[in-house]
């Protein structure tokens, strides 16, 4: 953008995007905080289960930094967003309750499901922020020659 000032010198403004990057990036690491409580809660707002929603917040996160990915990092997250989407299509997370003899309509987890799949959120929500800080797209710190 170009402007004008008392002196009619000419001037050229730049706009610097980091700052709005900081303020999303912060958006979707506070959701993910606020979600992480209750991973297995249906979230109106959204609807979709927190789960779900983590996997959404993760992907989001991902697409901050994903302009900066190298090659070999690029096939790691590939890999890891391919292992999740697989076991999802596999391994169903919400099921039909059973009480007793009885099926009942209301949704429960299933077990053995639910603790594979919070140990590859993990794992997929940590190789995330490790390439954000890697690539320097989270705050500086002290004398650190990275961060926006």
């Amino acid at each position: 953008m170009a402007f004008y000032n008392q002196n009619n010198d000419y001037k050229v403004s730049e706009f610097n995007s980091a700052a709005l990057k900081m303020i999303r990036l912060n958006k979707i690491q506070d959701t993910l905080n606020q979600i992480n409580g209750n991973l297995l809660m249906f979230n109106i707002n959204f609807g979709v289960y927190n789960y779900v929603l983590k996997i959404r917040m993760i992907e989001s996160l991902l697409q901050e930094v994903e302009s900066k990915l190298d090659d070999e990092e690029r096939k790691e997250v590939t890999q890891a967003q391919n292992v999740i989407n697989e076991f999802m299509e596999m391994y169903p997370i919400m099921q039909k309750g059973k009480q007793g003899y009885f099926s009942s309509n209301q949704l429960t987890p299933h077990p053995e499901n639910w603790k594979k799949l919070q140990t590859l959120l993990f794992k997929y929500e940590s190789l995330v922020r490790k390439l954000i800080d890697h690539h320097g797209m989270d705050t500086k710190y002290g004398e650190d020659d990275y961060g926006l």
